[in-house]
């Protein structure tokens, strides 16, 4: 597995706004990937407020999780948010223990 930290390469952008596809029903997916790309590329209204640091996990080359670490100015606390991946334990500990590493 592979953890890749990204800006705004549309390979990543894709892959982050396709992985809920991927794991939900379309009953259960409630993301508006219109807002979610506005975030992941800081043209959100709120983006002025906070930055996204924007990760993928790849099984097999595969998209099979991610994340983003949110910071704000002038608070130590690192928030994270958009986790999901697929069903699978050993992705979920991979995931986990790079959001660790990274809000270190």
């Amino acid at each position: 597995m592979e953890c890749i930290q990204f800006q705004e390469e549309k390979r990543y952008i894709k892959d982050f706004l396709h992985l809920p596809k991927q794991i939900y029903k379309s009953d259960f997916n409630t993301e508006n990937p219109k807002e979610v790309k506005s975030l992941l590329l800081g043209k959100h209204p709120l983006s002025k407020y906070f930055t996204l640091h924007k990760f993928l996990i790849y099984k097999n080359r595969k998209a099979a999780g991610r994340f983003v670490i949110t910071v704000y100015e002038n608070d130590s606390t690192a928030y994270l948010g958009f986790f999901e991946c697929i069903k699978e334990e050993a992705v979920a500990t991979f995931l986990f223990e790079q959001a660790q590493a990274y809000a270190k």
